[in-house]
């Protein structure tokens, strides 16, 4: 007797063997995506923290030159505030920052390698001396005004650090600038 209710179907069940391949090869591609992604994410994150290593250095250069500048009014044996950079003005090379003996120095050609977290940064620092041209005249006219005690306003020192380095094949650079000028506190 067959029940006509209780029909029993012949279902098949299961993936065939196109879909596993289908679903497979979607997983594949969007795995391989987030791995480049990823991949990409921390060599931006490695570039941006040498970037950040790079104007620190830069910053350091410019504050040493700034602190030999502050130095000189204090220091008997300078005649004049611009004096430590003198023989390096307007030489058409790039000098190296050192501290050498409890002082710093500065080296008198070329550039000086330092490697910070296994990245080789070379730093540069350079000087241009700026006379009687119109930026000199505004800090004259500044020099004057009651608002800044400065005695010596005659000339600028443009004080100019490069710190490059080499990542993944490609060569970046960070530059940072000062201007130098002789003031000293009315004392």
């Amino acid at each position: 007797m067959q029940n006509s209710k209780f029909k029993i179907q012949n279902l098949k069940s299961g993936f065939g063997l196109l879909e596993v391949l289908i679903s497979v090869g979607i997983l594949v591609m969007v795995m391989g995506a987030a791995i480049f992604a990823g991949r990409i994410s921390v060599r931006n994150n490695l570039i941006a923290n040498q970037r950040a290593q790079a104007y620190n250095l830069v910053r350091q250069d410019l504050e040493v030159a700034r602190t030999i500048r502050d130095s000189t009014w204090i220091d008997e044996n300078l005649n004049n505030w611009d004096d430590p950079f003198a023989t390096y003005i307007n030489d058409g090379k790039t000098h190296a920052i050192s501290f050498v003996n409890k002082e710093w120095v500065f080296d008198v050609d070329g550039s000086k390698e330092i490697n910070l977290d296994g990245t080789k940064f070379s730093k540069a620092i350079s000087f241009n001396k700026i006379e009687d041209d119109d930026l000199n005249k505004e800090l004259r006219i500044l020099a004057s005004s009651e608002n800044i005690n400065t005695l010596d306003v005659t000339s600028i020192i443009i004080v100019k650090a490069v710190v490059s380095w080499q990542s993944y094949g490609k060569t970046y650079s960070v530059t940072g600038a000062i201007n130098l000028a002789g003031w000293k506190p009315q004392i």
